[in-house]
């Protein structure tokens, strides 16, 4: 089974936190309270007397897919709220996320090309809207893309350390990404192939 993920980084990237807890992680009663608290009770719209109905585009290239996509429509009818299944082939979900055209896209995640947390928090800097980069939340913060432009040309030390967790929790309280689970992959070669590198993946919608 796959570790719930905790914060962006994976497991042995440089600044994962292996203590660390997210704050926000799931928890239904205080769901149900701040949805009553932002005017929508059991998630009804008082000005209509129905349920606030979002749609979710998410990949459905397999099984396992679907299953993902079904699993979290359930975790939003827990709130009282309705959500429309939209299926995309991965290809037609990259572009509906590239061009904005979507409300909640699941079944995201990153796959690290190379191990460093450079790798991960490039993908919300503002700077990287498309069609530049992948920054498909479109999240900006001044202080996030600040830190990313010093963090990104340091030499791991404690001074980088403590601007990468810095980052982490500005990701964490703005919430551009809802964390999932971090995702091993193993690939089996010949001896006489060559070499090849492990990739760190987390998922997240």
């Amino acid at each position: 089974m796959a570790p719930i993920a905790q914060q962006l980084l994976s497991p042995g990237i440089y600044g994962y936190q292996k203590d660390f807890k997210n704050p926000y992680a799931f928890n239904l009663e205080k769901a149900k309270r701040l949805i009553a608290e932002a005017g929508y009770p059991n998630g009804i719209d008082p000005k209509t007397g129905q349920p606030l109905e979002i749609t979710m585009d998410c990949v459905s290239n397999s099984s396992d897919e679907r299953l993902v996509a079904e699993y979290e429509q359930r975790q939003f009818q827990q709130l009282g709220i309705r959500v429309k299944i939209i299926e995309n082939t991965f290809a037609r979900s990259e572009e509906k996320q590239d061009e904005g055209n979507f409300q909640l896209s699941s079944g995201s995640g990153w796959g690290a090309d190379y191990p460093d947390p450079e790798d991960y928090f490039f993908l919300f800097t503002s700077s990287n809207f498309p069609p530049q980069g992948k920054n498909v939340g479109r999240f900006k913060n001044e202080e996030f893309d600040r830190l990313f432009d010093k963090m990104a040309t340091m030499d791991d030390g404690p001074a980088r350390m403590e601007i990468v967790r810095r980052m982490n929790d500005i990701l964490i309280e703005d919430c551009p990404i809802i964390l999932n689970f971090n995702q091993a992959y193993y690939g089996l070669v010949q001896p006489w192939a060559p070499p090849t590198h492990a990739t760190c993946c987390s998922r997240w919608d």
